[in-house]
């Protein structure tokens, strides 16, 4: 609660000061209010989930929140007796008008010993079969994280 409430400041807080921006810079101002948009587009939390030292948090614009479908969390342990949550992975996916999205935060063991890195592929493998959403009222959404269609950072 202390990370969201720390973000949902920070979020609107930057909209708030945009706007004040904006009306300084010559938008044409109606009773002290932009006429580009009265109202300030504040974000509102739409998931959050916590893992131990995971926490994933998505955030929309009000304005957006009506467009979101099915949100829907996976959370995987890989740590200690390969099932503690101090190493694994929180997902999010939900559906954003026609658009399904699914994100993937993960924590996995340091080292740079040989065999640790077949060690974090191994938990990655655990994560991406283990990982697994209800079908819930909308059966056209990925079920797993590879169904979806994604891209790596």
């Amino acid at each position: 609660m202390k990370w969201n409430s720390l973000i949902r400041e920070a979020l609107n807080k930057k909209t708030s000061q945009q706007r004040n921006e904006e009306n300084h810079i010559g938008f044409p101002t109606k009773g002290g209010k932009s006429m580009e948009g009265s109202i300030s587009p504040e974000f509102r939390c739409i998931i959050s989930k916590q893992m131990v030292g995971i926490l994933i948090s998505v955030w929309v614009r009000n304005d957006l929140r009506t467009y979101i479908r099915s949100p829907n969390v996976s959370c995987v342990g890989c740590g200690i007796i390969g099932c503690l949550g101090n190493k694994g992975s929180v997902s999010v996916r939900f559906r954003l008008h026609e658009t399904s999205f699914c994100f993937v935060c993960t924590h996995m063991a340091s080292g740079g010993r040989e065999g640790d890195e077949r060690y974090r592929n191994s938990n990655v493998a655990e994560i991406l079969s283990r990982t697994g959403f209800p079908k819930g009222p909308s059966l056209d959404l990925p079920q797993k994280i590879l169904d979806h269609e994604y891209v790596i950072n």
